[in-house]
């Protein structure tokens, strides 16, 4: 399948190179020291679960410009949160009349904010939304270390139903070795990452410390427990 990596950053280009190196056609669409490097040098990965390799740069497609790759099967969109909007305008050389996309991005609405970005351009598209659990660095340009967990792939069609274009994704990321599922409820299990995530960033963000130490200190693990009610009353009242 040909694949388009939009947001070639650590997870990104993680997920990628796994996809590339297990024989799928895969270009990174990127910006930066990171892209310069990437062309230059090729792509190495450090993963204690997947082991080390390297894309050589003769193997490595990659760019800054998402029209030098045309309409391609199916788009990981892996862009920051706030990069969202911007990059929506990136997307529309790369979709065909079956392209769908797949974001992988942290937060409960990212489908529907990508959905609401290409609409005010005028486009629409099918997406994928996904979750992905995984912590991936960008060391430095050209390298990407994968460290905690095994990089689980969670995603689904809205409706549940197992459909061929989620079958073609999930057996892309079984060839490349790492957990992938397809969800029945992907609301629910985009609802249950958050649960993790939004208690364990604001809260190891205003500590400045690891998740260990503010769960041993009984002050700040009342108020992460008391965040994570917070998480469950709004997604009991969203249903």
């Amino acid at each position: 399948m040909k694949i388009a990596v939009l947001g070639a950053g650590a997870i990104g280009s993680y997920y990628g190179a796994l996809l590339a190196r297990s024989g799928e056609e895969v270009h990174f669409i990127g910006r930066g020291d990171h892209v310069r490097a990437m062309r230059e040098s090729g792509l190495r990965v450090e993963s204690a679960s997947e082991g080390d390799f390297r894309l050589p740069p003769e193997s490595v497609r990659v760019t800054k410009d998402a029209r030098r790759v045309g309409p391609v099967d199916w788009v990981l969109f892996a862009v920051k949160g706030p990069d969202t909007k911007d990059a929506a305008a990136s997307l529309p050389p790369l979709l065909g009349s079956d392209t769908f996309i797949l974001t992988v991005q942290n937060g409960v609405d990212s489908a529907e904010r990508l959905s609401e970005a290409l609409a005010e351009k005028g486009v629409r598209a099918d997406i994928l939304p996904g979750a992905v659990y995984i912590e991936a660095t960008l060391v430095s340009p050209g390298l990407v270390r994968h460290g905690f967990g095994p990089g689980r792939l969670v995603f689904g069609e809205r409706d549940g139903r197992p459909t061929e274009r989620a079958e073609r994704v999930r057996d892309a990321f079984h060839r490349t070795g790492i957990p992938v599922e397809m969800a029945e409820d992907i609301d629910a299990a985009l609802w249950a990452k958050f649960l993790y995530i939004c208690p364990m960033s604001g809260m190891t963000a205003m500590t400045r410390k690891g998740l260990r130490a503010v769960l041993d200190l009984p002050e700040s693990r009342a108020l992460y427990e008391s965040a994570v009610r917070e998480v469950e009353a709004v997604a009991r009242a969203r249903g």
